[in-house]
């Protein structure tokens, strides 16, 4: 490959970038508007403050004290009290209410005198988002009140304070939080969606533009302008590409990220050179893609449904190793799959080593040699032809 051959396909190719005006909108709207579009979604970070009914048959302190700490919860807000289950149930199918709990009315008394006492938690399932907050404060609320009257029960019956807690508390456990401490589910989505918009882009892009080549038989001008080279022809179609989405992806780092309190602890370096990696993996998996379509349309409609997929087998959000085998062989043709939960790891982690960080860079290199050393014979065969 000569860098004159280089030269000539990659000036043109930045000229059909700016002058075309489909290739201008993928490549320069698309990303910010779809980045801002969908990662808003994930503003707030996490759940709170969920609307929860109240059945209160007891109507004594002791029930008028466990719906306040309910309410003081981070997850739960009070939101209104019921005579009936019918009529909370209906509040839920109708979504005014997230769940509810019901006190019985001999709740005061059965705890009083240590005897089995149920309160009832009904959650709407249909989000798993809004059911885990919700069971897991009503569950602490309840344990809470259950520990503190047991303690209130043995100091009764003359125990010492600290014989107390040994009791109660005869196993301490400790728990470390790891890569997303405040369980945020921001801090989950938004650095492998931010990635998942940019490699739609540039799967788009590099798609309709190879497309483009066929449809306008242009193919002869590549022939003439690379002097026969396959990888000038590939790098040359690319590299505009590249360099534009790893513009965009460091707008998405250092911009988009930040606002949604991701902060970058890692090597900065280390995350800038992944990407970059990443986005020439995905560049090169483009064009591979791209010599199966001679027209655009069919090109974005085949295109239109990979990115679902790819998505949801990526690993992002379920474990691959939790796949059925045909998507786990299936998720091996994405580049996603290497790239987006060592990804998301490395952005929230503090500190990673640097193996974690070769490991990754194991993963997509011989990825991207596969769909180079593809393409440059199918592109060699292309121009052979023309």
């Amino acid at each position: 490959m000569s860098l004159l051959a280089f030269k000539n396909i990659h000036i043109r190719e930045w000229k059909r970038v700016v002058f075309n005006k489909d290739i201008r909108l993928m490549c320069f709207v698309a990303p910010l508007l779809y980045g801002v579009i969908l990662t808003s979604v994930y503003y707030q970070g996490r759940l709170n403050q969920l609307p929860m009914g109240v059945i209160d048959k007891d109507r004594s302190e002791l029930s008028r004290e466990f719906v306040r700490l309910a309410d003081a919860t981070e997850n739960i807000e009070v939101a209104h009290q019921y005579a009936s289950e019918t009529d909370a149930e209906n509040d839920i199918i109708d979504g005014k209410i997230s769940g509810f709990i019901y006190l019985p009315a001999n709740f005061s008394s059965d705890v009083k005198r240590g005897g089995d006492t149920h309160v009832n938690v009904a959650v709407s399932s249909s989000n798993f988002l809004i059911a885990n907050p919700l069971i897991t404060s009503s569950t602490e609320v309840a344990s809470a009140l259950s520990e503190r009257f047991f303690i209130d029960n043995l100091l009764s019956k003359g125990l010492s304070f600290d014989k107390v807690l040994a009791i109660t508390n005869p196993l301490q456990l400790s728990t470390d939080i790891l890569f997303n401490r405040e369980l945020n589910y921001s801090n989950f989505m938004i650095p492998p969606l931010l990635f998942a918009i940019l490699q739609q882009i540039i799967l788009v892009s590099i798609a309709f533009s190879m497309s483009l080549e066929r449809e306008e038989k242009t193919l002869h001008e590549l022939k003439i302008l690379s002097m026969g080279s396959a990888l000038a022809v590939i790098f040359a179609k690319t590299t505009p590409y590249i360099l534009i989405n790893t513009f965009i992806g460091l707008l998405f780092l250092f911009i988009a990220m930040p606002f949604f309190n991701i902060s970058l602890t890692t090597n900065i370096f280390s995350i800038i050179t992944l990407e970059f990696i990443f986005i020439v993996t995905v560049a090169l998996f483009a064009f591979l893609i791209s010599m199966f379509f001679k027209k655009t349309l069919t090109a974005l409609l085949v295109l239109m449904f990979y990115s679902m997929p790819a998505f949801l087998m990526s690993g992002v959000s379920w474990p691959l190793n939790s796949l059925p085998l045909f998507n786990r062989v299936l998720s091996s043709l994405f580049p996603t799959t290497y790239f987006f939960y060592d990804w998301r790891m490395l952005i929230l982690a503090e500190e990673v080593p640097w193996h974690f960080i070769l490991t990754l860079l194991f993963k997509l290199v011989p990825f991207a040699l596969i769909c180079l050393v593809a393409s440059y014979f199918i592109v060699r065969k292309i121009l052979r032809q023309s």
